[in-house]
């Protein structure tokens, strides 16, 4: 490290904007920091105080032979290493690492490519001063852990707030654009359907069958963006995200959403549920809400099913549970609504849609964050995942829908979009 520094300070480039009742900090342009120094940069952001989200687009400079840089956040302007809390650092070994209290480390290897942008995604908790970190390469493969749970710097380890994000560089030169402060998963900006044709499509694989896996949970972030959807099915409902086709002997049904449209025959005004079928379809079973929606307002879903229960939570909160597997051989679970029928599902060779299901009813509205975990999650993993923590054991495939592009963020499982249009932070 060199002795002297050069500092520089952002403090007009600044945008604060409103999405979904979630005041964020935008950064309007970019930050740059060059070796001659060392240099800093900081820009202010929405000060947080207790656990939060914050991404930014970090690129290492391939203008030098090697960098030695970082992104982090700190809750005063940065002018020293010591005023950073939170840090993932680009060393000049060719590394991505994170500081853990006293020292750097890292939970997996992640080599990292000059001139190449990477998303950091930093879930903190200002209070216990604790804070994981992931990379990927921007948009295109599934993040890595570097840090889970590392202590904030030790200098900072008494800080009751952050207030600044920014990048240093020590060697070569960083650049950190678009950085993000948010203290939930609303999404900003989400992938928009027109309610009419567009949807998101995934082949088949096991790993969305309950079946082979034993339990499956899939959360997603839904906005409606009318009550009155113009292309439903059945009773006025529409099937906006799941697993299947046909009926009768060819029938091919699994699970998916739902949400009934206003004036349906049922008189399930708002409804949102989660069903479970049998492989030949007509009735499932399943779990729902049923509260006041308004248009373009975002909700939060987890659908869960285990060997015997479906389960739904909304904005992190279980609301209902129900048995469908009604043989005898489990005991019931107080508080599951239980039926006179059961539901025999089974591995069914439809494809995962999003924005539809079958192709006979379409979502109007955005949706973002469809995640699939090979396995059931606690209510505890619910709720945190609401707030921002998005555990990744048993994550089998993750659709952040944040570009026109669809990678799966978290498998392999290749998803092409069908008239569905990102629509991006403005």
């Amino acid at each position: 490290m060199k002795a002297t520094k050069r500092t520089k300070i952002i403090q007009g480039a600044l945008i604060i904007v409103t999405l979904a009742g979630i005041r964020s900090a935008h950064a309007a342009a970019c930050l740059g920091a060059t070796s001659s120094g060392p240099e800093f940069q900081s820009i202010t952001f929405m000060q947080q105080t207790g656990t939060f989200t914050f991404e930014v687009d970090a690129t290492p400079s391939a203008s030098n032979p090697a960098v030695d840089g970082a992104v982090g956040l700190s809750n005063t302007l940065m002018t020293a290493y010591t005023d950073l809390a939170a840090v993932v650092r680009f060393h000049d070994n060719g590394m991505v690492d994170a500081r853990n209290g006293s020292n750097y480390q890292a939970e997996n290897s992640y080599a990292y490519s000059l001139g190449t942008t990477y998303h950091v995604r930093l879930v903190v908790d200002v209070v216990d001063h604790l804070y994981s970190a992931y990379i990927r390469q921007a948009g295109i493969v599934p993040e890595t852990t570097i840090a889970n749970d590392y202590a904030f710097r030790t200098e900072q380890s008494g800080v009751t707030a952050l207030t600044y994000w920014g990048t240093f560089a020590d060697i070569g030169s960083m650049s950190a654009c678009t950085g993000v402060a948010y203290t939930s998963m609303n999404p900003a900006n989400g992938m928009w359907f027109n309610g009419v044709n567009s949807f998101v499509e995934v082949p088949d694989s096991d790993d969305f069958s309950v079946t082979t896996t034993g339990a499956i949970t899939i959360s997603a972030w839904l906005r409606p963006d009318t009550l009155t959807f113009s292309k439903t099915d059945g009773s006025g409902y529409v099937n906006w995200l799941g697993k299947g086709e046909g009926s009768g002997a060819a029938g091919q049904q699994e699970w998916y959403f739902r949400m009934y449209s206003q004036g349906n025959t049922e008189d399930r005004q708002n409804r949102i549920s989660f069903y479970v079928f049998n492989p030949q379809g007509g009735l499932g079973i399943g779990s729902h809400f049923q509260d006041p929606v308004t248009p373009g307002e975002w909700i939060h879903v987890v659908g869960v099913i285990d060997g015997q229960n479906t389960y739904l939570y909304k904005n992190g909160v279980l609301r209902d549970c129900d048995q469908y597997q009604n043989d005898g051989s489990a005991t019931p679970v107080k508080g599951c609504n239980q039926y006179s029928f059961s539901i025999t599902p089974a591995n069914g060779t439809a494809p995962l849609r999003i924005g539809t299901v079958d192709l006979n009813s379409f979502m109007q509205g955005g949706v973002k964050g469809v995640r699939i975990w090979n396995r059931a999650l606690a209510a505890s993993e619910a709720a945190a995942l609401y707030t921002g923590t998005v555990p990744r054991s048993g994550l089998v495939a993750e659709y952040l829908l944040e570009g026109d592009v669809v990678p799966d963020t978290a498998g392999a499982h290749t998803a092409t979009s069908y008239g569905s249009h990102w629509v991006p932070q403005q």
